[in-house]
């Protein structure tokens, strides 16, 4: 029998081809659309120069912002963030949706030139711009536009729209924008902590259990360093450092969701979710580890568990665009960006 080759196509394939970011929630909640989906998939194919698909994922996200009044994109559905009781409502704007959704649209408008895709990505930044907390020359953002999540200094969120802020910065010579990626780089060096030959950071400071990144995270933050180091046209070697910390999530028998050296009692060993795998196998390309990439693609057709459909948790039948689409980022060309 022909061995089935996972590559970009395979797994654009197993997506809407109207609606690519409809379908079930990570919850299972749906079928609905997706707005971190429909981010993804526009950076996914604006990097492959699949121009269709590009404008149809982003022409999605220039029509359907988290409300009329309110420039971003969440989840669209009522959730508890960081579980204390507070719910947020529908209409919240996460960071971490957001980054990703402006992320999309630029690449898109660098393809195409299509100025309505720099025009909303901007006004997302600007409006998320009120949501920052200021400690002297350093800043994080909040997890979301609620007043609760000002609470939790996510650094991943801070270091994802970092490279959102300097990218666009840098793009259309907005130098608010400029300041305020590198405020957020300023508090990245605060809070880095340093082990042997790398660097990481705890999910959040000012929750009460701290807790490690899982591997999405952790892969967000090194894409936030990545992006910004790139805008900016200059070298940190906190990059270097953190790109290193990455390495141990990738062992013989599969990539993990949290490092072994962090890892929470109970769960030693324990597979990334599939959104982590394909977010490591993007970075793995952008900091041109060639011989991560080929490992991590050796354990891809685990996570498939019938033809075209991709576990969201190892092992689950849980096929979710929110989670494919990382995958399909993951397998976009292998160019550095």
């Amino acid at each position: 029998m022909q061995k089935r080759i996972i590559d970009y196509d395979y797994v654009l394939n197993s997506l809407n081809k109207l609606r690519p970011g409809f379908g079930l929630e990570t919850n299972g909640k749906g079928p609905m659309d997706l707005p971190m989906a429909y981010g993804l998939i526009a950076s996914a194919s604006a990097m492959r120069k699949d121009v269709q698909t590009a404008i149809l994922a982003a022409n999605w996200l220039v029509d359907n912002p988290a409300s009329e009044c309110k420039p971003g994109w969440g989840l669209g559905w009522a959730y508890d963030a960081f579980r204390d009781g507070s719910i947020n409502p529908a209409d919240t704007v996460y960071g971490i949706t957001t980054a990703l959704a402006v992320d999309g649209l630029i690449r898109t408008y660098k393809l195409v030139g299509d100025k309505r895709f720099l025009t909303v990505a901007v006004k997302a930044l600007e409006y998320y711009a009120n949501y920052i907390n200021l400690r002297g020359t350093s800043l994080t953002f909040w997890y979301s536009d609620q007043l609760q999540d000002k609470l939790y200094d996510a650094h991943n969120v801070t270091s994802m729209l970092m490279g959102q802020y300097a990218d666009v910065g840098c793009l259309t010579g907005n130098n608010d924008f400029i300041r305020i990626a590198e405020g957020a780089l300023n508090n990245l060096k605060t809070n880095v902590k340093e082990e042997q030959n790398y660097c990481f950071w705890h999910y959040a400071e000012g929750i009460k259990r701290v807790s490690p990144n899982c591997l999405v995270h952790v892969s967000y933050i090194v894409y936030g360093l990545w992006k910004y180091v790139s805008s900016m046209k200059r070298s940190y070697n906190l990059l270097e450092q953190a790109g290193r910390y990455l390495d141990g999530f990738v062992t013989d028998s599969g990539v993990l969701e949290f490092h072994p050296h962090h890892v929470l009692r109970g769960i030693k060993g324990r597979r990334a979710r599939s959104w982590g795998l394909g977010m490591l196998l993007f970075i793995s390309t952008l900091l041109e580890n060639e011989k991560m990439r080929e490992k991590i693609l050796t354990f891809l057709p685990e996570y498939e568990f019938s033809k075209q459909r991709f576990s969201y948790q190892y092992g689950d039948k849980l096929h979710s665009p929110r989670s494919v689409a990382y995958l399909l980022l993951g397998l976009a060309p292998s160019s550095v960006y």
